[in-house]
């Protein structure tokens, strides 16, 4: 079950998610149905993660087209409806190579032997240890602002205890520094 469903069934009060720019009215929509709050922590950039097995690898910079070449790895539901629009506007869905993969240390050990590529939040991505290493590469897109905002969802009628609005307050201060 998504987050946004936990937390609507009551099984989570809390849980963070990350709505990226061409989800937004889906998330919205699914947001006020559900009678949740979504309370945005920071917002990011979307970056391609690629490996030195990449001939992108150490570029700074590639349009989408140039990305999609390579086959896409992704977590579990990650590749929606609407990141398949985007990328159709870029490459014919037809000869996009796709992975899934069960889980995020997958995706990093299928990345680093492979040219295959990710996506994932520039901000919490340079953080991690494959990129502070350079195992793996950051790619911010020529062509296509693709944004995220990263934050907490909690139901309405819930009213936050104190030691959830200390988090809240933890994770502001720790995007305010990033």
């Amino acid at each position: 079950a998504s987050v946004i469903q936990q937390v609507s069934r009551r099984e989570a009060d809390i849980g963070v998610i990350m709505i990226c720019n061409n989800e937004e009215i889906r998330f919205e929509k699914e947001l006020a149905q559900n009678n949740l709050a979504f309370e945005e922590i920071f917002h990011d950039e979307m970056v391609f993660l690629v490996s030195a097995n990449n001939s992108l690898y150490l570029k700074e910079k590639a349009t989408m087209y140039e990305v999609l070449q390579y086959p896409y790895v992704y977590y579990k539901d990650s590749l929606t409806e609407e990141g398949k629009t985007l990328f159709a506007e870029h490459c014919d869905l037809a000869y996009l190579q796709t992975v899934c993969m069960k889980d995020q240390a997958s995706i990093k050990k299928y990345l680093q032997h492979s040219q295959a590529t990710t996506v994932a939040p520039y901000k919490a991505a340079k953080n991690n240890i494959y990129l502070q290493y350079e195992v793996l590469y950051p790619i911010r897109l020529l062509d296509v602002d693709w944004r995220c905002r990263i934050g907490v969802v909690y139901r309405k009628d819930h009213a936050l205890t104190r030691e959830e609005l200390f988090l809240l307050e933890k994770m502001h201060q720790q995007a305010a520094r990033a």
